[in-house]
């Protein structure tokens, strides 16, 4: 048997264009399922109990099929029987008598990547001068990270050209949105 390449492996590709302009990434073969939630997200765990918890999100159908027949379709985010199965959002999920917050599910064709961005340190000097750094030093501290908005990462991606890592994490092959209401 012939050591043959497939048509899309990086050194196929650039006999193929000559030159090759961008890197090429294989995808892994993780399916992933996106939820767009309405709120604010400061604390995952208590995002994850709006959306019945764990088992909400992440029971294997089998097991449900298997133990509990009716709950099965009730808890299905990851492996719906039905591809247009809604999931349920409870604002206050500790309260029994609160309505959920439906979703509307479709089907999607993304790629979700994961970029890693250096973080900036804060310390400034003049470009192209050996000064020493001036600005506020970074603390040691273990805080909790806070999020960075947009424009703090491009300007740490502008800084860093070149020093970014992407990677790509798996397909979003559905999105649940909780926007008709």
């Amino acid at each position: 048997m012939e050591d043959r390449e497939s048509p899309t492996s990086p050194d196929n590709m650039m006999d193929q264009q000559g030159t090759r302009t961008a890197p090429y990434y294989s995808i892994p073969a993780r399916h992933i399922v996106s939820v767009e939630h309405p709120a604010i997200i400061k604390d995952v765990d208590k995002a994850i109990e709006t959306l019945q918890g764990n088992a909400g999100i992440s029971k294997v159908k089998a097991y449900l099929q298997k133990c509990v027949k009716k709950a099965a379709n009730k808890y299905q985010i990851l492996n719906p029987p039905k591809a247009d199965t809604r999931a349920k959002l409870f604002l206050r999920p500790e309260d029994a008598m609160a309505r959920p917050l439906q979703s509307t599910s479709s089907a999607s064709n993304n790629i979700l990547l994961k970029v890693t961005v250096p973080k900036r340190t804060g310390r400034k000097r003049k470009k192209g001068s050996d000064e020493p750094f001036s600005g506020v030093p970074v603390t040691t501290v273990h805080e909790q990270p806070q999020r960075r908005s947009a424009k703090q990462l491009l300007r740490s991606m502008s800084d860093n050209a070149g020093k970014y890592k992407v990677e790509p994490v798996g397909m979003v092959n559905r999105t649940h949105v909780f926007r008709d209401y």
